[in-house]
C-alpha cells in the first residue's frame, strides 16, 4: 500500500535523465562554439580558409586579406592609329601619282585639317616651288584610299586658256596624262573653262584642265591669272555622275 501511495522512485529517474539531457546540451553548445571560434581563426588567417570553400554556407566568416607584395599591373594598350593619320599617309602615296616630282612637297609643307560634318573630309594645303596647291579630299571610312578629289591652283598668266595652250599649261603641274577629247566653254563670268574628263579602265573618272579668271571689268583683255585643276571621283563619290570637275558642267560635260 505504501508503495502504491508513494510514487517516487520513478519521478527521480526522469529528473535524472532531464539534468543529463541539459549537460549534454550544455557541452554540444560548448563544442560548437569552440570549434567555430576555431574554424573562425583558421578562416579569418587563411589557414583554412573555408570561407572561400563554402561561400554560400560559411561565406559570412571574416578572412584577412592577404598582399602579394606587387603592384597590380598595369594594362598598356598601344594608341589606335587615327583617321587623320591613315588619310595623311594616304594622300602622301598618292600624290605623286599626280603631280609633277619636282613640285611634290614635304610632309611639313603639308597641312591638312578635317572637316566638319564629314568625318572622311579634309581640307588640304600643299606647299610647293610653284606655290600653294589647295584640295578637297574624301576618304573611304578606313582612310586607306581616296573616294574624290578636288585640287588646283592659282599661277599668273597672260594667255586667254584655249584648246592649243591647255595642255602645256597643265602639264607644268600635274603629271597626269588625259585620256579623253580637250573642249573650252566660257562661264557666266565670263571665264573661259578647258578641260579633258574620262574613264578609267577600272571605272574611275578623272578631269584635268585650265580655268582663265579674268579680272579686268567684262573680261576684256587677257586674264592675270589662271587656275589649274584636276579631280577625280570613284564609283562610291556622289559626284561620280558628273561629266566634268566643274558644277556648271556636271550633267553635260564640256562640249
Amino acid at each position: 500500500m505504501d508503495s502504491l501511495a508513494n510514487p517516487q522512485v520513478p519521478q527521480k529517474k526522469e529528473n535524472k535523465g532531464l539534468a543529463f539531457l541539459e549537460i549534454g546540451l550544455v557541452e554540444f553548445g560548448f563544442v560548437a562554439v569552440v570549434l567555430l571560434l576555431l574554424f573562425g581563426t583558421l578562416n579569418y588567417f587563411n589557414i583554412l580558409p573555408i570561407s572561400q570553400i563554402w561561400p554560400n554556407q560559411l561565406g559570412f566568416l571574416p578572412h584577412k586579406e592577404v598582399s602579394t607584395g606587387t603592384s597590380p599591373q598595369r594594362i598598356v594598350t598601344s594608341p589606335s592609329v587615327s583617321l587623320t593619320d591613315t588619310a595623311k599617309q594616304t594622300l602622301n602615296n598618292y600624290l605623286p601619282t599626280i603631280l609633277v616630282p619636282s613640285l611634290l612637297p614635304r610632309s611639313s609643307d603639308i597641312s591638312f585639317v578635317q572637316n566638319e560634318g564629314v568625318k572622311e573630309s579634309f581640307t588640304v594645303s600643299l606647299n610647293t616651288k610653284a606655290g600653294t596647291i589647295s584640295a578637297f579630299a574624301i576618304f573611304y571610312a578606313d582612310g586607306k584610299n581616296i573616294s574624290q578629289i578636288y585640287a588646283s591652283i592659282l599661277k599668273p598668266e597672260t594667255k586667254i586658256p584655249s584648246l592649243n595652250t591647255t595642255s602645256t599649261t597643265v602639264s607644268s603641274i600635274f603629271s597626269i596624262k588625259p585620256k579623253g577629247k580637250w573642249a573650252c566653254r566660257a562661264l557666266e563670268s565670263p571665264t573661259i573653262h578647258c578641260e579633258n574628263f574620262w574613264e578609267e579602265t577600272n571605272g574611275v573618272k578623272r578631269g584635268i584642265g585650265v580655268q582663265g579668271i579674268f579680272t579686268r571689268k567684262y573680261g576684256a583683255g587677257p586674264p592675270t591669272v589662271v587656275s589649274i585643276f584636276f579631280c577625280e571621283h570613284t564609283k562610291d563619290s556622289p559626284l561620280y555622275p558628273w561629266k566634268s570637275c566643274e558644277f556648271e558642267f556636271a550633267q553635260t560635260g564640256v562640249q
